[in-house]
């Protein structure tokens, strides 16, 4: 199980995304600056949130190059980020898969999420968008191309709705290699068939010059595997308040369980309210009990250390970042803390998203009552990632719910 707390492009940007339901045949386009400051560099995904359509394919890699990043000299090849160092002038975004120093995993089903059992279980393991399925044809695999010699910076992104992978090069321990083709294998731990028989679960590493055909390199035991507790931060500005467990402005308890197939948190399961949360606030609503979904909203006070306890295992002292693993065991919490400097609401879900779909989340409104004043809709405002006036941004965002609404069940 797997918790984040979505706030990777700013309150605003989020908030618009996720109160923007597209109905078909509708569009809109979100413009925003990349900000040149820590914190906003690095890899992430794009996603639909509406239901399980990102089981179906709705997702994709979200990549902000930093131009002044302190890694940089260590590698060679960084798609999109071949420029020498010192024509760096901006950020760089890149969408796709079209990099192929950008590698995406991700679970594929042969039924559409609106058909998933009970308890889905994929049918392959797509890297970059390609893999073979137990039983089918030896169809097209990824193929990573490389140069002896050059050191490749692999941005490794998982953009699957519920496993996770072991992901591993045949016969590299991050080192140069003889010139060949070479099994990447991405084993998940859940699925139709782990293993890697007849090349599923995997994808090619090639060697330019190599021939053109499958790898016969055999799998090794690990000598040196990622273990996640080893990694830090460059630079670790540690956990906001005092260093003590408990000793926070706002503490919290998640119990979560697992009645008549809905998961619930504190006794609640999560349903999506018709009137998004950050609209129930810019209306009025100021009160965990004035807002909808009942039971599934929290307020905060701003500038407030919170501290959250989650049940399940948990993985020591990880790197800092937004999603964290529970882990398996019911033994054991897990323990983060967050400072609430960015007012309006924020889902805390569980990225396994049919979890998600049967309620495993909450959302925490940021400082609430003052949430309608830092950013009425009716001002004239030009916020950090865009040029353009606040009220024209908001006036094409507020064009799309009743389109919405006016459409059909089945649109």
């Amino acid at each position: 199980m797997a918790f984040s707390r979505k706030e990777h492009l700013g309150r605003t940007v989020q908030q618009v995304l996720r109160s923007a339901p597209l109905s078909r045949g509708s569009r809109s386009s979100m413009t925003f600056k990349l900000q040149s400051r820590r914190g906003l560099f690095g890899i992430t995904r794009t996603i639909s949130s509406s239901a399980t359509q990102y089981c179906d394919g709705l997702r994709g890699p979200f990549v902000v190059y930093d131009p002044f990043d302190p890694h940089r000299p260590e590698y060679d090849i960084d798609d999109g980020m071949h420029a020498p160092l010192h024509t760096y002038g901006i950020p760089r975004l890149t969408f796709g898969i079209t990099d192929h120093t950008v590698i995406t995993l991700a679970d594929w089903y042969h039924f559409s999420a609106l058909q998933a059992p009970a308890i889905p279980k994929p049918n392959s393991t797509l890297i970059n968008g390609m893999g073979r399925y137990p039983g089918g044809p030896a169809s097209p695999l990824a193929v990573l191309s490389v140069n002896k010699g050059l050191r490749y910076r692999f941005r490794l992104i998982s953009i699957s709705c519920d496993p996770n992978f072991i992901f591993s090069i045949d016969g590299h321990n991050m080192a140069n290699q003889a010139v060949g083709n070479y099994w990447v294998r991405a084993q998940p731990n859940l699925g139709q068939d782990t293993s890697f028989a007849g090349g599923i679960n995997s994808a090619i590493l090639r060697y330019r010059t190599a021939p053109n055909k499958e790898p016969t390199t055999t799998q090794k035991r690990s000598e040196n595997p990622l273990i996640e507790t080893n990694l830090h931060p460059l630079t670790n500005p540690a956990a906001p308040g005092i260093p003590r467990v408990g000793a926070a402005d706002v503490t919290k308890n998640f119990n979560i369980a697992l009645t008549n197939g809905l998961f619930t948190i504190n006794g609640a399961s999560f349903v999506p309210p018709t009137v998004p949360v950050l609209l129930q606030i810019l209306s009025g609503a100021k009160t965990a009990q004035s807002l909808l979904p009942s039971g599934s909203v929290f307020t905060l006070p701003r500038n407030a250390v919170v501290e959250l306890t989650i049940p399940g295992g948990s993985i020591g002292a990880p790197v800092q970042r937004d999603v964290v693993s529970t882990g398996s065991s019911t033994s054991d919490n897990v323990t983060i803390r967050f400072r609430t400097d960015n007012p309006g609401p924020w889902i805390f879900h569980c990225h396994i998203d049919w979890h998600l779909d049967h309620g495993l989340a909450v959302v925490f409104a940021e400082d609430d009552p003052d949430v309608s004043n830092l950013h009425p809709p009716c001002e004239t405002l030009v916020p950090f990632y865009t040029d353009r006036p606040l009220i024209q941004f908001l006036a094409s965002w507020d064009a799309l719910c009743p389109a919405f609404d006016a459409a059909n069940p089945d649109q």
